[in-house]
């Protein structure tokens, strides 16, 4: 691994086979939700690289898993509707 070109994505870390890879701290922003813009398409649960997202359609209910987004953005940019940011989290 080139340590210099790694942006912390974390797409290593879901893809890891033996699950060894993880970040030494939690990113100190997150993925921040919308729920006026949001049309719960699924597109943000089905490009999370870890799985963080869960979106159920029918209930129309999205759910992040804290624990396990490693802030990588990509559901923020894959969001049709701009319903995703990156932020701070508020507990």
């Amino acid at each position: 691994m080139d340590h210099d070109k790694c942006v912390q994505c974390g797409i290593c870390i879901g893809k890891c086979p033996k699950k060894v890879l993880s970040f030494a701290e939690p990113a100190p922003e997150g993925v921040v939700w919308d729920a006026e813009k949001c049309i719960y398409c699924t597109i943000c649960d089905k490009k999370c690289p870890n799985g963080a997202i869960k979106v159920d359609r029918k209930e129309k209910t999205w759910e992040i898993n804290r624990d396990e987004c490693v802030g990588c953005g990509i559901c923020v940019k894959a969001c049709p509707k701009d319903a995703l940011a990156m932020g701070p989290i508020e507990e």
